[in-house]
This record gives C-alpha cells, structure tokens and sequence, in this order.
C-alpha cells in the first residue's frame, strides 16, 4: 500500500507539469491564430515572479494557527449538518490536491488578469485562478466557506444542478470581474483604477464562495416563507454576504473587493436572470417554459425585483464605501479595489 501511495505522489507533479505545459502550448497557438499581430512569446515576460503557495509553517503564528483550528472546525460542523455531497466535496479535494503540489506555481503564468485575457487571449487562466490559493490560510478559509455554502445548497438542489450552478457563478463572476477592470480603465487613468488591470493577479475561490452565500441567502428566505424576523436577512439572509464582505475586508484588508463584489453579482445574477425568463415566457406564452433555469426551492422564491435591487444597492454600496474609506485612511492616498 504504501509503495503505491508513493509512485501517485510521485506522478502527481509529473501530471500537473505535463498539464501546465499542455495549457501554455495551447494557449500561445490560440493568440497567434486569434491575434496575428501579438506573436512574441506571450510567457518571456512571466516566469519570473512569486511562486505559489507561500510555505506555511505552523506554531509561528498561534493566531493563524487559531484560525485554521476554527476552519476546520466549520468544515466539520458543516459536514455533520449537510453529509458527504459529491460535487462540493470534489472541488473541495480538488483544490487542496493541487494546492499541496511540491513544485509550485509561478503567480504571473496563473493569476487571473484582466489584460493577459482581453489583449493575449489567455483564457486558461479562467480554469487556473480559481482553484489556487497564495498560501494555507488562504486555502483554509475559501474551503471552509466553500464547504458550508456548497454542502447546503448541494443538499437541496442536487449535484446536477449544484455543478452547473457553480459554473455558472465561476463563469459571471470572472466576466464581470474582467470587464470592469477594462471599462474602468477607458474611464479613468488614475493608478488605483489601471493598476488592478494592467498588474493584477488574482486567485482562490473566493468569488465563488461569496456568490453562493447571496444564493444561499435566498434559498433560506423562501424556506422560511414570508414569516421572517427583520434582521434575517442581513443575518442569514439575502443581504448576509455584504455582511461577511464586511467582516472579510476588516480582517484582510489586501483582498481583492473587485474579485468579491463580482462574486456576490453573480449569484444574484443566478437568482435574476431565471426568473426573468420564467416571467417573459409567461407573459408571451401563457405557459411555462420548457426549460427551468432554476432547481428545486429557488423557484419558489419571489424576489421583489426593484425594491430588491434597491435594498442590495443602498446595503452592498455602504459596505463598499465603508471598505473603500477605510482603505483610504489605511494607505493615506488613493483606495485601490
């Protein structure tokens, strides 16, 4: 059994190599084809840099150590309420396996940047930016989150659906995300707007995470029908994740906002744009629609559309602001998302 365990740990790199070369052949065949006029080597600029993850090493910081005491504890917590759900658990032993990689990863060839994707056509970092993480802690705490979040959205939509609905906040998350940081820098020119863009790299799955906590916010609410205490929502609710947006920024002020305020702009996209479509086929029809972009409870949810839209403005802008003037008084300058 052991010499076994010993040859998967040795192929394991030896697969992840092999595949990280695979993707970076690719990828620079698909720029030259896509933008003939960009044909210098689209890595002779990346390869140097910070690798990734940072060492950990533990009882250097009994805080940290603390924290990922408490991680786990959620994770567990979390397992004991919801089970074992397949989708959730292999993404979450898919990041950690490529995590615990012995060589590494080079942050500049990995982290998701606006620019490396709209001017050089990699899209492999799509794939790439949301299953690492710069070091354990980091690593802890998207999975932990992961875990609670997805185990109980998992438990009540299925797997099916739970796999499309997090590709589908992981796809609109990283959308928005790279589509802000280009519109933003044709409307300005000042460094905490092109910075994000032009050197910004961004990984872990934290977009992700944030996006099924505004998802998950919902599904309690339509469960709980319309006998809910007032603070419920900004607790456990619809508006919880500009709560843990809050909480996260105060704790970790060097965490992309953008990357986060995306995520949570996903998910409510994911709860939006399906009733939007049951609603137009209603009204042209008179029928259902022979396809349901929502699963299971999700569709009993009746979102108040402007006054909820207006609710997670007036909510999601203050948090925002307050991070962003809190980062100000931090740096003395600029607050860059």
């Amino acid at each position: 059994m052991s010499s076994v365990l010993g040859d998967i740990a040795e192929l394991v790199p030896q697969l992840g190599r092999a595949a990280v070369t695979a993707v970076q052949g690719a990828s620079n065949e698909v720029a030259r084809l896509v933008r003939p006029d960009k044909l210098r080597p689209i890595w002779s600029d990346l390869r140097y840099g910070p690798i990734i993850p940072v060492p950990y090493r533990p009882g250097q910081d009994l805080a940290t150590d603390g924290f990922l005491a408490l991680c786990a504890y959620q994770g567990y917590t979390s397992y004991t309420s919801h089970g074992i759900q397949p989708v959730t658990l292999g993404l979450v032993g898919l990041q950690a396996l490529l995590h615990f990689n012995p060589s590494g990863y080079r942050l500049l060839e990995v982290g998701l940047n606006a620019r490396r994707v709209v001017q050089f056509g990699e899209a492999y970092r799509l794939v790439s930016s949301p299953v690492l993480h710069a070091n354990l802690p980091h690593l802890a705490t998207n999975l932990a989150g992961f875990i609670a979040e997805g185990s109980e959205l998992e438990r009540r939509i299925g797997s099916s659906a739970m796999l499309g609905t997090i590709a589908a906040i992981g796809a609109l998350s990283q959308s928005i995300y790279i589509a802000g940081c280009w519109g933003a820098t044709k409307l300005s020119s000042a460094a905490s707007v092109v910075v994000p863009y032009y050197h910004g790299y961004a990984i872990g799955s934290s977009a992700v995470v944030f996006g099924l906590q505004a998802l998950v916010g919902y599904l309690r609410e339509a469960e709980r029908g319309p006998y809910v205490d007032e603070e419920f929502p900004y607790t456990h609710g619809r508006y919880r994740c500009w709560l843990s947006l809050g909480v996260t920024h105060w704790l970790v002020p060097g965490a992309s906002l953008a990357g986060h305020v995306s995520g949570i702009a996903a998910g409510l996209l994911t709860i939006y744009v399906p009733q939007a479509w049951t609603q137009l086929w209603r009204r042209a029809t008179g029928r259902r629609p022979p396809m349901q972009l929502q699963a299971g409870v999700l569709q009993r949810h009746r979102t108040r559309w402007w006054k909820d839209l207006l609710g997670h403005l007036v909510v999601g802008g203050g948090t925002v602001a307050i991070i962003l003037l809190r980062r100000r008084q931090q740096s003395g300058g600029a607050a860059a998302w």
